[in-house]
């Protein structure tokens, strides 16, 4: 999933600690590292959480959509993501259990856990979660990083997972392989956007009992537009999670009652800004 690890000097690595990286809750946590400091084979997505009221860094597809099982969960509180461990507590669970880390000039390097999130359903209340390809289980660094985090957040009474793509219904995997292409509209006109949200927000009120494809149909229709158009639009919202709903649900079934507008519009205004 990673291509290449940006190493850091023992110096940029107290910049970064000074700067706050790795700590702070819902909006005010900083990532340890952010998308601009790490090369990954996928692509990159910068997006809104509604949980934790910030913008997420993510590195890879995959990454995006646990994300959005996440948000979208009544019982998760905070999502963190690329979340530090301790770099002394790691020394020394790698001398305990032989276990290599990584270094860069006989500095060792801050590693991480993909996201660290607060679940009020868990018997923790949260848990680190490692995300990976299935195809990349077989490799020896990955399958000892793993057992490191293991240690690392067993020793500290927190539970910890490795998600795959495996993990995910198929139902889900369906619902976000249509929204992901749509994912990345922060870096369009945000007048536009917000015009847009606020507009279906209104006109989605009205029409509860409609088919969200009869609706898009009915938008299409009524205001002249190209057939599909409105759909699409629509699919921008939703990938950006301007908009919620049940990803366990096929997402062209549902009706207009079924997506849960969760923003004024002032708030809504305030992430644009941020975003551009």
């Amino acid at each position: 999933m990673v291509a290449a690890y940006n190493r850091f000097s023992a110096e940029k690595i107290s910049q970064k600690i000074k700067k706050g990286c790795g700590n702070g809750e819902l909006q005010y946590y900083k990532p340890w590292l952010n998308i601009h400091e790490f090369t990954s084979t996928g692509r990159s997505h910068r997006t809104l959480c509604n949980t934790s009221g910030r913008l997420l860094h993510l590195f890879s597809d995959l990454e995006f959509a646990y994300s959005c099982l996440f948000d979208w969960s009544e019982n998760v509180s905070d999502i963190r993501e690329r979340f530090p461990l301790v770099v002394e507590d790691v020394c020394k669970i790698s001398e305990e259990a032989k276990i290599p880390i990584l270094s860069h000039k006989s500095v060792p390097q801050i590693r991480f856990s993909d996201f660290l999130v607060a679940d009020c359903s868990h018997p923790n209340r949260q848990y680190a979660v490692d995300i990976r390809y299935s195809n990349s289980l077989n490799t020896p660094s990955v399958l000892e990083f793993i057992e490191l985090q293991r240690r690392y957040w067993s020793a500290k009474n927190i539970g910890f997972f490795v998600a795959t793509e495996r993990n995910l219904s198929k139902i889900v995997l369906d619902n976000l392989k249509w929204l992901l292409p749509a994912e990345g509209v922060l870096e369009q006109n945000s007048t536009n956007l917000l015009s847009q949200y606020e507009f279906y927000s209104i006109q989605m009120s009205l029409f509860a009992d409609r088919s969200i494809i009869d609706f898009t149909k009915h938008i299409d229709t009524t205001y002249s537009m190209d057939m599909g158009e409105s759909l699409l639009i629509f699919r921008k919202l939703l990938a950006n999670r301007f908009i919620y709903f049940d990803l366990n649900k096929p997402l062209k079934n549902l009706f207009c009652r079924d997506f849960v507008f969760t923003r004024g519009i002032d708030e809504v205004r305030g992430f644009l800004d941020a975003a551009n």
